[in-house]
């Protein structure tokens, strides 16, 4: 087993306080932090938080959920990446809401949020959800003006929070990790509940299923896993059915981004790899879903072959269903994944598809994974985390009381 930092306890508050926050943030798309936002969201409100999001994009995908959860949602709809007249309406949408603080994330709703706060007097947490990245020129110069207006940083993995020392130097102190957490009954629910999906695709029962998640983008690093994917078609004892969840980032994109020459180009490397595959048929790429637990429960085993990445909620999220994972090294995953061999040190498709054969076959694994998210990464935990960062910034005269 791994060791495991220390989450931080949950705050004791006068019972009836409540707190408004306000994130901001650029979309509610299908990403690992778009759904951590969600999550967070329900379990503050849940908590009697007032909570509000504001979206830089209309988003048209997971809008319902979040408002059925009783958090309030402005939508707005950017024109270039710094866009003076949303920057406007979102300061007039802080003046009327008037949160006790605002938590930005990602780089644009870190930006928007600083910008934001300025001059309110209100705190204002800047988020970090990745490691080993570089900024673009353009981004770094934002960054560089604006990054004072940060009163502390929330990273979700140790791994991001070393990088957000270097690129917050006069915030050391105010650096906080919170991991992400998921709703481990409701997880549950829909994997117990999944069916349908070997007979959909037209897998034989004998076979066994890997399966991927991961928009089509360079960290995620689809050349891998189609590397791994050709390994498993190589087996003559059991076959092997794949099945590819995410589509190219361009596709659901609300707006032009740097970088997007670069994305193309992966995009197009990764449509001629899996152009050589054997066994074509076994192969099933299905796009983004809304369904990716209940495609994870019906698999045999997960696999990640992420090159860098913060703290992955979809690894959560197979662990909790029960389906035994397998992955690169990155971030924080070697304190996530409960076994040492589940993580492959080497980026080797042999190696990979070597530990992805050795989980198929390990029948206390699902159990061990099981028992580690709720001890560790449940939305409780997280809440639970947040809470006490947010109690550290936000005045002790404010907030509501029921």
């Amino acid at each position: 087993m791994t060791a495991t930092p220390t989450i931080l306890p949950r705050p004791i508050k006068p019972a009836g306080t409540r707190k408004r926050i306000m994130i901001i943030c650029p979309s509610l798309g299908f990403g690992g932090a778009e759904t951590q936002i969600i999550v967070t969201a329900k379990g503050l409100t849940a908590r009697g938080h007032d909570v509000a999001i504001y979206l830089l994009s209309k988003e048209k995908d997971r809008v319902d959920e979040v408002r059925a959860a009783g958090v309030t949602l402005w939508e707005d709809s950017r024109n270039s990446r710094f866009d003076l007249p949303l920057l406007g309406r979102l300061r007039r949408a802080v003046h009327e809401w008037k949160p006790d603080l605002l938590h930005g994330y990602l780089f644009d709703g870190n930006l928007y949020a600083r910008l934001a706060g300025l001059g309110n007097g209100i705190p204002v947490l800047s988020a970090e959800r990745s490691s080993d990245y570089t900024l673009r020129r353009a981004q770094i110069a934002a960054h560089l003006a604006t990054r004072w207006l940060s009163d502390a940083v929330v990273a979700n993995s140790w791994a991001g929070a070393a990088l957000a020392r270097q690129m917050y130097p006069g915030l050391k102190n105010h650096i906080h990790v919170t991991w992400n957490g998921i709703d481990v009954r409701e997880v549950q629910r829909r994997a117990a509940a999944a069916t349908g999906m070997r007979a959909t695709l037209g897998i034989p029962e004998q076979a066994k299923v890997a399966c991927f998640v991961g928009t089509v983008k360079p960290e995620k690093d689809l050349l891998l896993a189609i590397e791994t994917t050709r390994v498993l078609m190589q087996q003559k004892d059991t076959p092997w059915h794949v099945v590819f969840v995410g589509a190219p980032i361009y596709q659901f994109m609300s707006y032009a981004s740097g970088g997007a020459a670069e994305v193309d180009s992966y995009a197009e490397q990764v449509e001629a790899a899996f152009a050589t595959l054997p066994q074509q048929q076994n192969v099933h790429r299905l796009g983004n879903s809304k369904q990716v637990i209940e495609l994870m429960a019906q698999s045999d085993v997960f696999f990640s072959t992420s090159s860098r990445e913060g703290f992955p909620n979809v690894v959560l999220e197979a662990m909790t269903a029960g389906v035994p994972v397998v992955s690169t090294t990155y971030s924080d995953i070697q304190l996530i994944l409960p076994l040492a061999w589940q993580v492959v040190a080497e980026r080797n498709g042999q190696m990979m598809a070597a530990a992805i054969l050795r989980a198929a076959e390990d029948r206390e694994l699902a159990q061990i994974q099981k028992d580690w998210v709720s001890q560790h990464a449940s939305i409780e935990c997280a809440v639970d985390a947040l809470e006490a960062v947010y109690e550290l910034y936000i005045p002790k005269n404010t907030g509501l009381t029921a």
